[in-house]
């Protein structure tokens, strides 16, 4: 039996695939983009998540550090040095106030099977199934294709997304077992794409041909971000990319959004742009012309 380290699980969800779906989140991903809406899913081991709310700086976390990295950073911040810290969790158990928690756990594949056999009725009622995201699922290939093929034994509609920078080899085994697969495009220029996610995009692009040529249902999904992905020349080149792959069914444009910030503020990392705000309605449905105008189909949002 095959183990998978995650960091969630939803249920009830209704944005990212058909009808009511289980998502369940793996941790650990080798892009680093600067908008990241789940920060907590890059790292692949365990994290350390403050809730500032509940903190009442009483300082048992301090006392209880064996390496000194928790500190009083002004009056009501207590912050930690990530440099000391040792992940060793003396800090979670020494706080009554709950202030913190673990972030990401290893659960095996039949333990998550359970939780999503739980809406079984749910799927078949609504034509929901199961979405695996993350992170980057394929990078956890055994795991995950182990809890696709189970899924599977019970007629459950399964999906994943995919950031596509993993080594096909992964891909090719996971996606024998997927109804379809939402996949990333970032921005087509393999410079800018470094700069914004840390990695190039040509294994990206490449994989992404891959997928399309296997016949894999693919939904692309387009992060739309005010001054670093929207220039028109750059979503006519991703349009015309997409448009030349056999197996898209459609394109879902995903406007920023500034939900994830209060993550970063729970796991004491900085945040790329605080200032930065939400796209237009007009930039907005002008990208979405661009798309429609390569023949291609187009959902804004999840």
């Amino acid at each position: 039996m095959e183990n998978l380290y995650i960091f969630d699980i939803e249920r009830f969800a209704i944005h990212d695939g058909p009808g009511i779906r289980t998502l369940v989140f793996t941790k650990g991903c080798s892009l680093r983009c600067l908008w990241c809406s789940n920060p907590e899913s890059q790292k692949g081991g365990p994290e350390v998540w403050i809730l500032k709310e509940k903190c009442v700086d009483c300082g048992a976390c301090i006392e209880a550090c064996p390496n000194n990295a928790s500190f009083l950073y002004g009056k009501g911040a207590i912050r930690i040095d990530k440099d000391k810290c040792k992940n060793c969790g003396k800090c979670i158990a020494a706080c009554l106030q709950y202030a913190r928690k673990w972030v990401g756990e290893t659960r095996t594949t039949q333990e998550i099977l359970r939780k999503i056999l739980k809406d079984l009725r749910a799927y078949r009622y609504s034509g929901g199934g199961v979405t695996i995201g993350g992170g980057e699922p394929a990078d956890q290939a055994k795991g995950v294709k182990e809890l696709a093929w189970k899924c599977k034994q019970y007629g459950i509609n399964v999906g994943m997304e995919t950031c596509g920078h993993t080594r096909w080899e992964n891909l090719d085994e996971i996606t024998e077992f997927m109804d379809f697969v939402f996949y990333d495009i970032k921005h087509m220029d393999s410079k800018a794409h470094r700069k914004l996610t840390g990695v190039s995009n040509d294994l990206i692009r490449m994989n992404a041909k891959r997928l399309s040529r296997k016949g894999v249902p693919m939904i692309i999904s387009v992060p739309f971000v005010p001054t670093l992905n929207d220039g028109e020349e750059n979503i006519e080149m991703t349009a015309r990319f997409i448009s030349k792959l056999e197996s898209v069914v459609r394109v879902r444009l995903l406007p920023y959004f500034r939900s994830g910030i209060s993550k970063y503020h729970n796991l004491q990392r900085e945040y790329f742009n605080e200032a930065l705000k939400p796209p237009s309605d007009l930039q907005v449905q002008k990208a979405e012309e661009i798309f429609a105008d390569y023949g291609l189909k187009v959902n804004v949002g999840y």
